[in-house]
């Protein structure tokens, strides 16, 4: 069975989880059933999913009742919400196929769900993700991992249980015992555990499959020594954008065009009677980026973002205001 997971907790991250839930299901309608990790069974969220995409069967799954200071575990920001998603993990059946989205994520294009998990069962390897591009030599050692290209990003992951044979407590168990050794302190939280975890068997899938928005920044292609055409191939048209840092409405991300599309496909479900007073709260905070001094530089110099993302003109500006094409 086919199933989506998500986890969120408060109003502004349900809303995000809404967006994101609706744009994989619109893109992936063989899956039917959706896992979801939240404060309490959310009846809206259901409801404005199905207003969408009807027929979605939804599982409430209460947040886990492990105490993770016992662990040592730290939170993140302010909180233990970001492990929820392995609770996932053991919630599943084992004949399942898990597909994990943050809620910050935005699917443009269908998964070849069918050909990553042909390639999960010919290796028996239980997980896969994609790798962060670039040499992260910062948690190679402290993670035990292969080497430093195989950090992989936790804002989306597949997981087969079938060949899974750990489980999440015994797994903190050992997590905790590296705490001594880790001078970060688990600095990504679920993701270092999610490493830490599928060190072994994790197959690496394409940075299409999750586009973070650190990609496009051109900074980040000169820090990590990426060459252009790579960059443009991964941002041209990918399957899954993941909006990391708060960077939907952050001053600190200029806009591109990747927040100008998930912001119309926002507009138009705000049409449909129910989802205009869930996000609207939503919608009102994707506007913050675009008076921020950040963007206003880039306007000016062009100089944040590579070609295919970043604005040129004030006349742009005005154009994804407004929502002309």
């Amino acid at each position: 069975m086919l199933v989506l997971g998500v986890i969120f907790s408060g109003e502004h991250y349900k809303a995000l989880a809404i967006v994101s839930t609706i744009s994989f299901l619109r893109e992936n309608n063989n899956f039917k059933y959706c896992y979801y990790v939240s404060d309490s069974k959310s009846t809206d969220f259901e409801t404005c999913v199905t207003l969408v995409i009807p027929g979605i069967k939804f599982t409430w799954v209460a947040p886990p009742e492990t105490d993770f200071s016992l662990y040592k575990f730290p939170k993140y920001a302010g909180n233990y919400v970001t492990y929820w998603s392995l609770e996932l993990l053991d919630f599943v059946d084992k004949e399942d196929v898990l597909v994990f989205i943050d809620s910050d994520t935005y699917t443009r294009r269908k998964l070849p769900i069918e050909e990553i998990c042909s390639s999960l069962k010919e290796k028996k390897y239980p997980f896969a993700a994609v790798a962060v591009p670039r040499a992260v030599h910062e948690r190679w050692i402290a993670l035990q991992l292969k080497t430093p290209f195989h950090v992989i990003n936790g804002g989306f992951f597949i997981y087969l249980p079938t060949f899974d044979e750990s489980s999440s407590i015994d797994n903190y168990s050992e997590v905790s015992k590296l705490l001594a050794l880790d001078p970060l302190n688990l600095i990504f939280a679920d993701q270092d555990i999610l490493n830490f975890r599928f060190r072994h068997n994790t197959l690496l899938l394409s940075s299409e499959y999750n586009v973070t928005t650190t990609i496009m920044q051109t900074f980040y292609r000169g820090r990590v020594g990426l060459n252009s055409l790579y960059l443009s191939s991964v941002v041209s048209n990918p399957i899954m954008v993941h909006f990391v840092g708060n960077s939907l409405t952050s001053t600190s991300f200029p806009p591109n065009k990747f927040t100008v599309e998930y912001r119309r496909n926002l507009n138009s479900l705000r049409k449909i009677g129910k989802l205009k007073q869930s996000l609207g709260g939503l919608s009102l905070k994707l506007l913050r980026p675009y008076f921020s001094i950040n963007n206003i530089l880039s306007v000016i110099f062009g100089t944040f973002y590579i070609h295919e993302a970043r604005l040129f003109s004030l006349k742009e500006v005005v154009r994804i205001l407004f929502l002309k094409k």
